[in-house]
């Protein structure tokens, strides 16, 4: 019992830690995401307001788009999401960039009878994106989860409606295929890893524990440490590594550096603590915060170069 009270204690000590240190890094995403006097408009807000205060991630869409197999011609093209509407429903009729050729995706039908709704343009506030530049569309914010793709290109003065998909994650990608015949094949290419954060967490932990724990176990060599330490190595990163993650996603981006900073001093705070905790003395507080310390310095500096290879072959990103 004596065993189990003190692992009581350990983890409980572990959770106040990690409690502060998301809210420290909550509450350093605010400050920084807060509007300058000079944007406040007459409803005392700034036109920005809502968007920073809707800080948690938002669903984003990359669309390649090529012509005939080959790239599309340098020039600038639109795009716009189509979302399958009941018929007593009177969506939006905007787009999500400015200029008259809104017109040619505001009269879009396309009738689905067998779900017994048409496909119509669903433009902002709830979607954002569309003007499109070197082969490459973005949308981005409330996102549907099924739609259409439908896409202009001037320089063959058509307008072109892909067939429909269904997101599968927080950040997608596709590839669209027009050709001269009309047809417009829209396909996922999001890699596996990033269809959820929860898989972009789970990569980050694989990857720490494979260069912490190696490292940890030299340390504790070197050190004629207590081999119990490791233990905490690799609790410390169960608990932070997704939390860290998951803290550095939802933070709009004049927030990222400075959560980033706290977030990484926060894990090697939470992480000493449980080291130390789950030595049981043997280990002092000032060593293992030492050893995690240099676990995390290893972690950051070798993960980064592992997570862009990752990215290179497609698995992460």
């Amino acid at each position: 019992m004596g065993k189990l009270a003190r692992a009581i204690s350990v983890l409980s000590k572990a959770a106040f830690l990690a409690a502060c240190w998301i809210l420290l890094c909550a509450a350093a995403a605010s400050v920084q995401a807060a509007p300058a006097s000079a944007d406040v408009g007459r409803f005392g807000k700034s036109p920005h307001t809502l968007l920073l205060a809707d800080v948690g991630p938002k669903p984003s869409v990359d669309v390649e788009v090529r012509w005939n197999g080959g790239p599309v011609a340098d020039e600038t093209f639109y795009a716009q999401m189509l979302t399958c509407y009941a018929p007593d429903v009177q969506p939006n009729d905007r787009c999500g960039f400015d200029g008259p050729l809104c017109a040619k995706f505001a009269g879009l039908t396309v009738a689905e009878p067998a779900e017994g709704c048409t496909w119509r343009l669903q433009g902002p506030p709830m979607i954002r994106g569309g003007e499109c530049r070197a082969g490459q569309c973005s949308f981005s914010y409330f996102l549907p989860e099924r739609f259409r793709l439908a896409v202009y290109l001037p320089a063959a003065d058509r307008l072109f409606v892909s067939n429909p998909v269904t997101r599968t994650g927080l950040r997608s990608s596709y590839r669209l295929d027009l050709a001269e015949d009309g047809s417009a094949s829209l396909v996922e290419t999001t890699a596996l890893l990033r269809r959820s954060h929860f898989g972009g967490a789970l990569i980050a932990l694989l990857l720490s524990l494979l260069i912490e724990l190696p490292l940890g176990y030299g340390f504790v060599r070197l050190t004629h440490s207590p081999r119990r330490a490791l233990r905490g190595v690799a609790i410390g990163n169960l608990l932070t590594v997704p939390a860290l993650w998951l803290i550095v996603a939802a933070v709009p981006a004049g927030a990222f550096l400075l959560t980033l900073i706290l977030a990484e001093v926060g894990a090697m705070i939470v992480e000493g603590a449980i080291i130390a905790g789950l030595t049981r003395g043997r280990m002092k507080p000032a060593l293992a915060f030492a050893m995690s310390l240099t676990l995390n310095f290893f972690s950051f500096l070798l993960g980064a170069p592992a997570l862009a290879v990752l990215a290179l072959i497609g698995v992460a990103t």
